[in-house]
């Protein structure tokens, strides 16, 4: 018979029955005597036993407050005048485990070896494994790149987001959010990074773009503009494409933006780099 119990069990009841009225019982745990017919051999009051004197004659063993030390091999033995019919029951106790001491909040520099410490009881005795849980935290973008790109060519930009767990991430130009199925347009999310690949560069193509990284704590958003990359026509003038409708011409050296002349509406290239050149000579 097995019992279960948080520590203590507030009763456990063993029926037995004698034979007919002149039988003799006696209980026994291992090998000491508890009850021989209604003498009382244990010292612990939690024991009794429960007799009934009708037609089934119970001589039944009653324990109060079972804990483990009761947990052992129990007989009820009946003396009759044929033979005696000894019965026996086991009785274990089984106890839910139970953390009794634990390791104290540490810190500890990246690097170093830390040690944690569980003690537990229980019956049987438990198996204690750790698991690590991991905080929640909104996500935080720490970086956004860009690079100007050409016209034509494929533009690359990155988001980086912090969180846990870890965030999805959205991409938008302007007020419009951007996916995979529209022409051109890439998106690699991985666990705290996502790239969105524009390909084919073109005028509209240019501007704002923002990234949405969210988790089941909250958002947060980056912006990044993808601008024109200098084009070189001379040693020191270029031609660049504008973030707008305009065509825009940029005099560049050594990759630095010395001037920006717009307004040039739908002029030719090249009616533009003579109207740079004129008024560079002016």
């Amino acid at each position: 018979m097995t019992v279960h119990t948080d520590g203590i069990l507030d009763l456990w009841l063993k029926r037995c029955y004698l034979l007919d009225g002149i039988s003799k019982g006696a209980w026994l745990n291992r090998s000491s005597i508890i009850f021989a017919g209604n003498d009382k051999w244990s010292v612990d009051p939690r024991v009794s036993i429960v007799s009934n004197m009708g037609d089934k004659h119970e001589y039944s063993l009653q324990i109060q407050k079972v804990d483990v030390t009761d947990e052992g091999f129990y007989t009820c033995s009946i003396q009759s005048e044929r033979n005696p019919r000894p019965k026996h029951i086991h009785l274990i106790v089984k106890v839910p485990p139970k953390i009794y001491d634990i390791s104290s909040d540490v810190t500890v520099n990246e690097g170093g070896d830390v040690s944690l410490f569980c003690l537990a009881t229980g019956k049987p005795e438990p198996k204690i494994t750790w698991r690590h849980i991991s905080p929640s935290v909104p996500p935080s973008i720490h970086e956004m790149k860009s690079h100007g790109v050409q016209p034509g060519y494929t533009a690359l930009l990155r988001c980086e987001a912090a969180a846990v767990p870890s965030p999805a991430f959205e991409w938008y130009k302007g007020e419009k959010r951007l996916s995979k199925a529209q022409a051109g347009i890439d998106i690699k999310n991985l666990s705290s990074r996502s790239i969105l690949t524009v390909s084919n560069i073109t005028e509209d193509r240019y501007g704002n773009y923002t990234c949405v990284a969210v988790n089941k704590l909250g958002a947060a958003n980056a912006s990044v503009s993808l601008i024109p990359v200098c084009v070189h026509f001379t040693n020191t003038r270029v031609y660049c494409a504008s973030d707008n409708e305009a065509l825009s011409l940029m005099l560049c050296a050594c990759g630095e933006i010395v001037r920006r002349l717009s307004g040039f509406g739908k002029r030719k290239k090249d009616e533009m780099v003579n109207s740079a050149a004129d008024e560079e000579m002016d």
